[in-house]
């Protein structure tokens, strides 16, 4: 009889077991950005006349010194007056050869900052899906050839101008119509799409210059910034590169 009767408890509990269904966990974790050990390292810059720093009036007020300060680490500045991404362009293209090969020990970021000939440039051979495909070999040579992890890699796109009349008459006097807003952003769209095609942080300088409408950054041909324009553009990637 007893041990009936525990047969009967243990079945009437089974039949009242339910299943529980718990609710998803919820994250609330976000882990913090990538972080380059600027400290004490190299950081390498390539790019145009804004790079290079071409109207700073010392070398000490380029943005690419003042941010590498601000960072703590040692700027190696391979800046060319002039220099486009894409080959098509009467800038030549970009200085594969002057790509530094990845250290592990001693190097901090690769910093690419070209597009802004390109944009002013505005001849048949520049094109948008043109500097699309520039970018996406740059960034396959530095990458796969030189080394450098896509995390390292920073492309900061072309800079707001207020305008592009200082290209008038550039390529051997073919650039006859200046560039405009629509052009910049197209390209600047087309850059951003290269970048994400290999993982690589893409910096917008271009739409908080636009919005600061501060024509006091360039210089007297508005196509180069000098020493106050180069500060707000240090400061700017100080602000947006972890």
């Amino acid at each position: 009889m007893r041990t009936i009767l525990l047969l009967l408890l243990f079945c009437s509990c089974a039949k009242s077991q339910t299943t529980t269904v718990f609710p998803a966990v919820v994250s609330y974790y976000t882990p913090p950005p990538y972080v380059p050990p600027w400290a004490g390292k190299t950081t390498y810059f390539y790019g145009d006349s804004w790079t290079l720093g071409i109207d700073a009036s010392i070398p000490a007020n380029r943005w690419t010194t003042l941010f590498s300060t601000g960072k703590g680490t040692t700027e190696n500045n391979n800046g060319i007056s002039g220099q486009s991404m894409q080959a098509s362009s009467c800038g030549g293209g970009f200085a594969y050869s002057a790509v530094a090969t990845y250290n592990a020990s001693t190097d901090a970021a690769c910093i690419i900052a070209y597009g802004l000939n390109d944009i002013g440039q505005n001849i048949a051979g520049n094109t948008a899906a043109g500097i699309k495909t520039a970018y996406q070999n740059c960034l396959n040579f530095v990458i796969n050839t030189r080394g450098w992890a896509a995390r390292d890699i920073f492309v900061i796109n072309p800079g707001w101008c207020p305008d592009y009349t200082a290209w008038l008459g550039n390529c051997s006097g073919t650039v006859v119509v200046p560039a405009d807003a629509a052009r910049a952003i197209a390209f600047n769209t087309a850059i951003q799409e290269a970048c994400a095609d290999y993982g690589v942080t893409y910096v917008d300088v271009y739409t908080p210059m636009s919005l600061a409408l501060n024509t006091t950054y360039y210089n007297a041909g508005k196509g180069h910034l000098i020493d106050n324009g180069m500060l707000y553009l240090a400061n700017l990637l100080l602000s947006l590169i972890p």
